[in-house]
């Protein structure tokens, strides 16, 4: 995955996915663009100062689970893994 994350002017960070057609299907598409919005959704507030995140999902992002898009994503944006494990069984 490709991440950009400049600061916004913004008070709250706000995200940007893209998913093209290389992917895979739609379902394979939506799936993807799901993780990452739930991966944002849970990491939101840790995000200081406020950014715009775009995320440019590559090749192979299909086959990565939700731990696979965390661990990927949490160190590129800063955010220290583990403190949402306790949601998720």
């Amino acid at each position: 995955m490709v991440i950009q994350a400049p600061s916004s002017l913004q008070r709250d960070s706000r995200l940007g996915v893209t998913v093209s057609r290389r992917i895979g299907d739609a379902v394979r598409r939506n799936r993807v663009k799901r993780l990452v919005r739930e991966f944002f959704r849970l990491h939101r507030s840790e995000l200081q100062p406020a950014r715009d995140v775009l995320i440019i999902a590559r090749a192979g992002a299909e086959k990565l689970s939700f731990r696979d898009v965390e661990s990927e994503l949490a160190p590129a944006l800063g955010i220290r893994r583990g403190g949402c494990d306790q949601l998720r069984p």
